[in-house]
């Protein structure tokens, strides 16, 4: 379906009313559509998408705040300005409790109209950017893959991002742990917060307690002033705790503390200070065996553990590898404006085989490696044994009719891939084509021979 994009919509069944409003934000190049009840809004909601709507309360069939509660339980939200007369006053100052921008008194001068609706087209377009900033987080952080396994992981991202309920998440490296951390906090209702990360392992025990809970000036040699840490900067959002596994014993009292009471005494301050954080924690140890064997506090650990999500390795999802390969090629051509590339059913055949010890990481550096280096518009199996190497000496391709099994498989996940993108870019073909480097026509084509367009 076709969808308009209009600056302003005008509902009230006063047609010289509204005529007059039309006429004083048309004088400001704004675009406006003008409707007379409530069954016309409905209608035109379908079709067009407004930034601001101007809505009467008194409509001929029906009340515009019924219609206001309508908006807001929708997916795409205008700005709602609702018009009201004296008698309907109270209404008009309820409608803000149900999410309007404003509202405007009859009679009102031109000049407040025009405030109000300049107003509301700011909030709507910086509603929009960070409606933009949000998809492109959610992409970044984007989970790919079709096998159960890895549907089981999504469906419980779904299932808990909404909440703020401390999630373990733990995985081999490589498996994509940040990948789940960072679906459930943009698909929360922390996501215009910050999404602060600390890699535990990776800095040295002396220097992890001032990075997680900042110091005072003078708390040690070096500290020449006062410095947040980590909970602090992330104070309304989420806190990954990368790698908690090697979360130095000595410290772990002091984080618990700060997970139960909400509260974190910067190193040198004896004064504490709230802050609201959500707490995600990953690593690819068995913490519980550790808390078993006294090397991390169990106490810590079932705090930790409220929600556990294990990422599957990728030689346990091996029907996921033709989508993840394809998924990698056309990034790397829409990213970096190079040639399309496609793997032939051989070298997918060698990579469904191979057991990737590191994991999607591993995945995706090989077929960067292999888009980069390859000669030819079709990746090889022979280059694909050149890339990985020796480690590729021991893996046994399927036979022959191992390969066509493997083809049935390809052209399904194809399909599926281009499908998703297809809804992604809205229908449109020649959009998907540049987002993928592909010819227009020859997706077309493609396109047709799935199955994937109507005649």
């Amino acid at each position: 379906m076709n969808v308009d994009r209009i600056d302003i919509m005008v509902v009230d069944d006063d047609v010289l009313f509204r005529q007059e409003v039309v006429h004083i934000l048309r004088k400001r190049d704004l675009s406006t559509r003008e409707l007379g009840s409530v069954a016309e809004c409905r209608s035109e909601l379908r079709k067009a998408h407004p930034s601001v709507l101007l809505l009467d309360i008194q409509l001929p069939d029906g009340s515009g705040i019924v219609l206001l509660r309508e908006i807001m339980a929708s997916t795409r939200v205008p700005e709602v300005v609702i018009i009201s007369g004296a008698a309907s006053l109270q209404q008009a100052a309820d409608s803000i409790k149900l999410g309007a921008c404003d509202f405007l008194e009859k009679p009102f001068e031109p000049a407040r109209l025009v405030s109000v609706v300049e107003n509301c087209l700011k909030i709507a377009h910086l509603k929009e950017q960070n409606t933009r900033l949000l998809a492109d987080k959610l992409e970044r952080y984007r989970i790919v893959g079709q096998s159960p396994a890895i549907r089981h992981v999504t469906e419980q991202i779904q299932q808990t991002a909404r909440t703020d309920a401390r999630v373990l998440i733990t995985g081999e490296t490589g498996v994509g742990k940040e990948l789940v951390a960072g679906q459930l906090h943009f698909l929360g209702r922390r996501a215009a917060a910050p999404f602060v990360t600390v890699n535990c392992s990776a800095l040295p025990s002396e220097l992890i307690e001032s990075e997680l809970f900042g110091h005072v000036k003078g708390a040690f040699t070096g500290a020449v002033r006062d410095r947040d840490g980590r909970f602090k900067s992330a104070d309304g959002g989420t806190l990954l705790l990368d790698e908690i596994g090697d979360m130095p014993i000595g410290l772990q009292p002091k984080l618990l503390r700060a997970i139960e009471s909400g509260e974190i005494e910067p190193l040198g301050s004896s004064t504490s200070t709230a802050v609201d954080v959500r707490i995600m924690a990953s690593t690819n140890q068995k913490v519980e065996q550790l808390a078993q064997s006294g090397r991390f506090r169990s106490d810590l650990f079932f705090r930790l553990n409220t929600i556990p999500i294990d990422v599957p390795p990728l030689r346990s999802r091996r029907d996921d590898i033709p989508l993840l390969a394809s998924h990698f090629l056309s990034k790397l051509t829409s990213s970096e404006a190079l040639d399309p590339k496609q793997m032939s059913i051989e070298a997918l055949d060698t990579l469904v085989a191979f057991d990737w010890p590191g994991n999607v990481r591993q995945l995706r550096n090989a077929v960067e490696r292999l888009h980069y280096m390859s000669q030819s518009d079709t990746i090889s199996a022979s280059e694909v044994r050149d890339c990985l190497g020796s480690a590729a000496d021991d893996v046994q391709v399927s036979d022959s009719n191992g390969s066509n099994r493997l083809a049935d498989a390809v052209h399904g996940f194809e399909k599926r891939f281009l499908k998703l993108e297809l809804e992604t870019a809205g229908g449109n073909i020649a959009r998907l084509a540049e987002q993928l480097g592909m010819d227009r026509g020859n997706l077309y084509r493609k396109l047709k021979k799935l199955g994937l367009l109507s005649e």
